[in-house]
């Protein structure tokens, strides 16, 4: 009789242990089908003009809200309504007369686990900053260059790394 009791036990437990598992397994599921669902949703686009250096760039609109164009008209910040990303852009003049090799190499100093990219036109950083992602494009524009940053954590790095790509190929 014990070893009925005995086989029936773990009987029950093995059951229950596999429903557990099986339950965590589905609840892992659905909380990543919320997250691709979140990924695939349809993201609203507004398109941002400087008409002092010529420059456009789309931002997702229903999360980076604009803040006032700076006082001397050279660009905007833009930031989520939880102040967790952040993007920032604007143009210069290229006073300097530098060029982009050594724009990057400036601008890449204080960026951690840093990746560049570099063409005729433009550069591209990416890596972290104060412990946020950190993605940086700067381009050559008349005159001068125009540059967008974004900083968000790394939480949000999934959604983000979309946005980015929209915003690299309208800028």
């Amino acid at each position: 009789m014990k070893k009925i009791a005995f086989i029936f036990v773990l009987f029950v437990s093995i059951v229950c242990g596999c429903n557990s598992t099986k339950n965590e397994a589905n609840n892992t599921n659905n909380e990543s089908e919320a997250i691709n669902d979140d990924l695939n949703a349809e993201i609203s686009f507004d398109t941002y003009c400087n008409s002092r250096y010529d420059y456009c760039i789309d931002y997702p609109a229903e999360i980076l809200i604009p803040q006032p164009e700076s006082d001397n008209g050279d660009g905007r910040v833009f930031e989520s309504a939880d102040k967790t990303r952040k993007l920032t852009v604007w143009g210069e003049i290229n006073i300097l007369e530098e060029t982009l090799e050594i724009r990057l190499a400036d601008d890449v100093v204080e960026i951690e686990e840093a990746k560049t990219e570099i063409t005729d036109d433009y550069y591209i950083i990416k890596g972290k900053l104060n412990g946020n992602n950190y993605f940086q494009k700067t381009k050559i524009i008349d005159g001068g260059f125009a540059t967008f940053i974004v900083q968000y954590p790394e939480d949000k790095a999934r959604s983000c790394n979309k946005v980015i790509s929209r915003m690299t190929e309208s800028f």
